[in-house]
């Protein structure tokens, strides 16, 4: 098995892709399905619903960095040629329902961020800005402390700091 798609095959970079990002998409939904789920203060294999939630956040960044991955893959490597017998057709309809695919793996996570941050500033009680730490701790669960979000951070401290203006107007 060869590392690079073939014009009869997929390569093997391109199967552990796929296949990791359907493996995380099913611990997604299962993730997603127990914390809708959980009553508050309710634990469900011993796991708190505030884990679960972190969780379901650290799966959908990873699938993410992996469905980057993959497109960058997939726009570098050739792919196999299509299948004899396809019609025109055919082909568009692929190729806009793995466009749209490839828009719903990338907008998802990316909901869940600013949902999460959105969240934070409309629970804030202080008028005041938040500090740079406050905004990370409540990103915590989005953001792996190792890669440094600056930008994400800063833009959550920006949009504190335009809301705290509204206010005192």
């Amino acid at each position: 098995m060869t590392l690079k798609n073939t014009n009869t095959r997929y390569g093997s970079v391109t199967k552990l892709l796929h296949w990791a990002i359907f493996i995380l998409f099913f611990g997604q939904y299962t993730t997603a399905t127990i914390m809708t789920w959980m009553d508050p203060g309710t634990t469900v294999f011993g796991v708190g619903s505030a884990s679960w939630i972190t969780w379901h956040k650290s799966l959908g960044l990873l699938i993410l960095g992996l469905v980057l991955m993959r497109l960058i893959w997939r726009k570098t490597t050739r792919l196999p040629d299509w299948a004899d017998g396809l019609a025109p057709w055919e082909k568009t309809t692929i190729h806009l329902v793995e466009n749209g695919l490839y828009a719903v793996m990338i907008l998802m996570p990316l909901s869940g961020m600013l949902m999460t941050a959105a969240a934070f500033l409309e629970g804030r009680r202080d008028d005041a800005p938040p500090s740079r730490e406050e905004v990370a701790e409540a990103l915590s669960g989005n953001l792996c402390r190792c890669t440094g979000y600056v930008k994400i951070i800063e833009a959550v401290q920006s949009a504190a700091d335009e809301i705290a203006k509204e206010t005192a107007r």
